[in-house]
């Protein structure tokens, strides 16, 4: 390890553990530098050997930085029937965009997902922006905002 100047701003900075950013002996990401190398050379080579490689590490670093990769599935004997099972439609009608502003989308994203949600029948929650042609109905638009 190199010498710092005393009372220099590296000498007196807090140690940055790799929470956000990749840091070699730092925190677990998916983002590995090895992962990303291996995804690349899939890509430029079309390697389907290299991608095999790229998703097997994938799946290792899954496994210590995501809940998901934590989570096991138990095999159980006894099945649902489908009557028990509340029906996709209802479903849907609780799954909810967020609340997305025009500013943080593109207009090409803000329409999709009014026009998907809205097929749904399901909780749209984007911000206001001026109609184009009248593509939007009230359920893209919040009560209160309209022109």
């Amino acid at each position: 390890m190199r010498a710092l100047p005393p009372g220099s701003a590296e000498a007196v900075a807090l140690p940055n553990p790799g929470d956000y950013h990749w840091r070699k002996g730092g925190e677990l990401h998916l983002n590995d530098p090895l992962a990303i190398a291996t995804l690349q050379e899939a890509a430029r080579s079309n390697s389907v050997a290299a991608y095999k490689e790229y998703s097997k590490l994938i799946q290792q670093l899954n496994k210590g930085s995501n809940l998901r990769g934590m989570l096991k599935f138990k095999d159980v004997t006894g099945k649902i029937s489908l009557d028990e099972v509340e029906p996709a439609k209802e479903i849907v009608k609780r799954f909810c965009t967020g609340a997305m502003s025009y500013g943080s989308i593109s207009l090409e994203a803000h329409t999709t997902l009014a026009i998907a949600m809205n097929k749904l029948e399901a909780n749209l929650i984007l911000a206001y922006i001026p109609s184009v042609n009248g593509r939007y109905t009230d359920r893209s638009v919040p009560s209160g905002i309209i022109d």
